[in-house]
């Protein structure tokens, strides 16, 4: 297994990567370890709880040793919800982009589909399909969705 490392210019929060085999590995131990070395102000441990549901056998030592920590499981999805509504500029910038380069697709898409119709072309659908993956290998012509 390749050993997984932080990036050489990373600059966020402290990360620490540990890497479990859940087949092999004392998961109840693993996962004691990290509650012990990382709960350190508080008793909850936020988490997707997936409507109760335990999804797995990580999903299920997890949710045990919690309990038996005497820790709280509080549930994150309305706390994540909530973050994700925020943007950074940069985000709002890709939305952008991104709405004007579908824009710019389907425009092209009907344009071949209704030459097609009006000219009573008859074309396969895989024939409109590599001919919209060429058009999008082609970087000077779609250069107009950018600005």
């Amino acid at each position: 297994m390749d050993q997984m490392k932080k990036p050489d210019d990373y600059t966020g929060p402290q990360v620490e990567i540990v890497q479990k085999d859940s087949k092999t590995d004392n998961l109840g131990e693993l996962i004691d370890n990290l509650l012990t070395t990382n709960i350190t102000d508080g008793n909850n441990v936020a988490m997707f709880k997936k409507i109760d549901e335990e999804d797995g056998d990580l999903t299920k030592i997890l949710i045990e040793r919690v309990k038996a920590n005497n820790l709280k499981i509080s549930e994150m999805q309305e706390f994540m919800d909530r973050v994700n509504r925020v943007k950074i500029y940069e985000e709002i910038q890709n939305v952008k982009i991104a709405a004007r380069f579908t824009e710019w697709s389907f425009k092209r898409l009907i344009g071949d589909l209704e030459d097609c119709m009006q000219n009573d072309i008859k074309v396969k659908h895989r024939k409109i399909g590599t001919n919209f993956e060429k058009l999008l290998d082609s970087p000077e012509k779609m250069g107009s969705f950018m600005k």
